[in-house]
């Protein structure tokens, strides 16, 4: 079976990033992606992709101030 997977950093955008999960399983998405973690808490982006009952296909870290030329992996 081939899956179809929402970027969330591209689709969904009229909604924040923590309601973006919920909004890809709504319109029929069971997988997702995303560039960078949402802002924050990084266990509340978790509980969203669960409570919205989809899977995570790619999730990139968190990439710094990419234009001040910033390629951090998994740093504040």
């Amino acid at each position: 079976m081939i899956y179809l997977s929402a970027h969330l950093s591209m689709l969904f955008t009229e909604h924040g990033p923590l309601e973006r999960p919920a909004a890809a399983a709504d319109a029929g998405f069971a997988v997702i992606e995303s560039w960078w973690p949402p802002a924050g808490d990084p266990t509340a982006g978790a509980d969203r992709v669960a409570a919205a009952g989809v899977r995570v296909a790619a999730h990139k870290a968190d990439g710094g101030d990419i234009a001040a030329g910033g390629r951090r992996f998994c740093t504040n």
